[in-house]
């Protein structure tokens, strides 16, 4: 009996071992926008200053967390300056081999100068993510340090979709409050946006495209009422 325990015990902990190691080779080997270089034909970086006050973020772009980048770019238009890093090679769950994963870099240690230099000088951040599936039930997670803007695109979101979830503060580890996170770079700090699989499916496919638009409009809306704020 001893030795039956014993077995499922080691058999648990390797299972356990090979999980985590398997999401610190996804999410954790990345130490700082250094480790990033030696993979840059992994990645596109596309950025434009146009002096707006507000400043839209999607650093895990690309094939990383898919939508974020079509986001971003039908926010910003010809309005607001944005930053995106783009991965280039699309997910492979079941590998640990160059996949979109492998260029994953957690927010507080993305520390791009020209990313640091844009947000000082801008006023609001807006950064744009999206969180693996059967993570959460909840369809957008709100964070960042900039709890008054943080309420009002939460009442926004909740009022345009009410039949989706919307919170904010409460899907860890998405809070985005880490001082050193991109969102909190510019002046008035900024909020975190985390996007369900199923919404950012609506960004890339074009059946369900008025739904899309929904959300443009209303972040477009949120940002033109953000000034100073």
């Amino acid at each position: 009996m001893f030795f039956f325990r014993f077995f499922i015990f080691l058999f648990i902990s390797g299972f356990i071992f090979l999980s985590c190691t398997h999401q610190q080779g996804l999410w954790g080997t990345n130490k700082s926008f250094q480790d990033l270089k030696a993979k840059s034909q992994q990645y596109q970086i596309n950025y434009q200053n146009r002096k707006s006050s507000s400043l839209i973020l999607a650093i895990h772009g690309g094939l990383i967390e898919q939508g974020t980048s079509q986001l971003l770019y039908a926010i910003a238009k010809s309005d607001y300056s944005f930053y995106e890093f783009k991965g280039l090679v699309a997910p492979d769950y079941n590998s640990k081999i160059l996949q979109s994963g492998y260029l994953h870099l957690t927010s507080h240690k993305y520390d791009d100068p020209k990313l640091i230099e844009l947000a000082s000088q801008t006023n609001f951040c807006l950064s744009l993510h999206g969180f693996p599936a059967k993570k959460t039930q909840v369809d957008f997670c709100l964070g960042g340090q900039n709890g008054k803007l943080r309420k009002k695109l939460a009442k926004a979101l909740q009022r345009e979709f009410p039949q989706l979830k919307t919170c904010e503060l409460c899907c860890p580890p998405y809070l985005g409050l880490h001082q050193n996170n991109v969102v909190n770079l510019c002046q008035s700090k900024g909020v975190q946006i985390e996007l369900s699989p199923n919404i950012r499916k609506i960004l890339i496919s074009p059946p369900k495209k008025p739904i899309a638009k929904r959300l443009i409009k209303t972040l477009r809306l949120f940002l033109a009422n953000t000034t100073n704020q």
